[in-house]
């Protein structure tokens, strides 16, 4: 008889165990599906937003160069849920003919989940794919480069913020910060109200401004060509990094966040009677560097 109780709680002693592991192995199952189920949502929810944009999106497009060699770029995108992208730009890289000329292309998009979502621009588009083409930008499409970098530009965006309004990315490969807003007008109407700004805010006429911070005072050249030097006197300037920003309708936005004086900044807006572009809280404010200005 103690032979049987033995027997019986070595039994119930496995079965515990046995259902312990089991209990454990499905509690990471459980989590795995959990994690996988987040981001299936995200996925879904990324699409939701994607597609529910009357006007499309405004895409602040920037490579991946530190050194800022180029300006930011106004793209447009609208999305549908089959999974296509009617995109559109007037840039200077467009090609057979098109530079600075506007111009639209569809495409195909995807939205990847790795361990995050991405948003893969994986067809040809002639709107986007020149920055990414691994050809030399000055003679495209005609001399390719050995490292292939050519504008190192990225088709793969990684999101790293979304809402309604708003999705922020940055490139895969070359880590550039781009962002997408919701249109609010249409697109050449977009650009065209965006050209009169630029023509507003950086004339032939001005060539340098100054940037002003709680009694700080720093210079800002190159303005004009959408990617600006800060530095603390015009010629022979201590600080040759630039910044890249795109024009917008009410003034320009940066690619990142900078700062002067303990002030951050990233999007400057022309202010009411015109005087000074300032940033979000005004603390920062750009002038010309004499009263021509606008």
């Amino acid at each position: 008889m103690k032979k049987d109780i033995r027997t019986i709680a070595l039994g119930v002693a496995l079965a515990v165990t046995a259902l312990t592991g089991c209990s454990r192995f499905e509690e990471e199952d459980l989590f795995d599906e959990s994690a996988a189920l987040r981001i299936e949502h995200n996925s879904d929810k990324l699409q939701d937003i994607l597609v529910d944009a009357p006007e499309g999106w405004v895409m602040q497009y920037y490579t991946g160069r530190g050194e800022a060699v180029f300006e930011g770029f106004n793209l447009f995108a609208k999305f549908e849920k089959s999974g296509k992208v009617l995109m559109a730009g007037d840039h200077r890289y467009l090609r057979d003919g098109h530079a600075n000329q506007y111009t639209e292309a569809a495409s195909l998009y995807e939205i990847i989940r790795e361990d995050g979502l991405v948003l893969a621009f994986n067809t040809w588009n002639d709107i986007l794919t020149p920055f990414v083409d691994p050809v030399a930008y000055w003679a495209a499409p005609d001399v390719l480069l050995k490292d292939g970098a050519g504008m190192e530009g990225d088709q793969n965006l990684v999101v790293t913020s979304m809402s309604e309004d708003e999705i922020t990315f940055r490139g895969e490969r070359y880590s550039a910060q781009i962002r997408m807003v919701k249109a609010d007008r249409d697109w050449q109407t977009y650009l065209a109200d965006t050209k009169a700004m630029k023509e507003r805010i950086t004339s032939d006429a001005i060539s340098s401004y100054y940037i002003t911070a709680d009694g700080t005072t720093m210079y800002c050249v190159g303005l004009r060509d959408g990617r600006y030097r800060i530095s603390e006197r015009v010629k022979d300037p201590l600080q040759t990094d630039s910044i890249s920003c795109c024009f917008t309708p009410t003034g320009f936005r940066n690619e990142s966040v900078s700062t002067l004086a303990g002030h951050s900044f990233q999007e400057f807006t022309l202010n009411e009677d015109g005087s000074a572009l300032v940033n979000e809280d005004g603390t920062v404010r750009i002038v010309a560097t004499w009263d021509t200005y606008l």
